[in-house]
């Protein structure tokens, strides 16, 4: 019976870590005549020349193999299936888990007292890592004068804001973020004058 093409089973997302050999997405479809199958990432078709992508297909089932895992494979993958009575998609997401990295370092800081103190970071990782403050090797926590924040539109952006600084207020501050990957950290100095 000739018919649009569907998917009997189709691609969920993936998860992976940085360094793994590779990735895969299966799909099963159905529909006579037999549908083209074309793959996307980011809705850019994946040309079979980059040997970081392999396809195979084997009766119904269809599959995409993603070589030499890195964090820039981070993507939503698609495979369109197309013929004469129409067409149908369906999509994932290949989640790539990596280690923390600081992508903008705390800088040293020279303030008056009764000035604020804003130390910016900026971190990647995936998953989201958990980000700890520390004063001279203490961990500090928010209250009425320190702000712990994260931008909710920069998702990377990490601040730490201290209103009418004291004296006792210098020192060095760290930053420290860490998930299953790994952990990353770095340092200011803050001199308050």
């Amino acid at each position: 019976v000739k018919c649009q093409p569907r998917f009997k089973k189709e691609m969920g997302d993936v998860i992976t870590k940085v360094g793994a050999p590779s990735a895969e997405f299966a799909v099963e479809v159905a529909g006579y005549p037999r549908p083209k199958v074309q793959w996307y990432i980011n809705n850019t078709e994946i040309n079979e020349s980059k040997k970081e992508f392999v396809t195979s297909s084997e009766g119904d089932i269809h599959k995409l193999i993603i070589n030499e895992i890195k964090e820039e494979r981070s993507a939503n993958y698609s495979c369109k299936l197309t013929n004469e009575y129409g067409s149908s998609s369906c999509s994932g997401k290949l989640i790539v888990y990596c280690k923390p990295k600081i992508t903008k370092k705390l800088v040293d800081q020279k303030l008056k007292e009764g000035e604020t103190l804003k130390l910016a970071v900026q971190i990647t990782g995936t998953p989201d890592p958990q980000i700890k403050w520390f004063k001279d090797g203490q961990e500090v926590s928010a209250d009425a004068r320190i702000k712990i924040t994260r931008d909710s539109q920069r998702k990377e952006s990490y601040d730490l804001t201290l209103n009418l600084l004291k004296g006792s207020d210098g020192g060095t501050y760290e930053v420290r973020a860490e998930n299953e990957m790994g952990s990353v950290n770095c340092k200011s100095k803050v001199i308050v004058l």
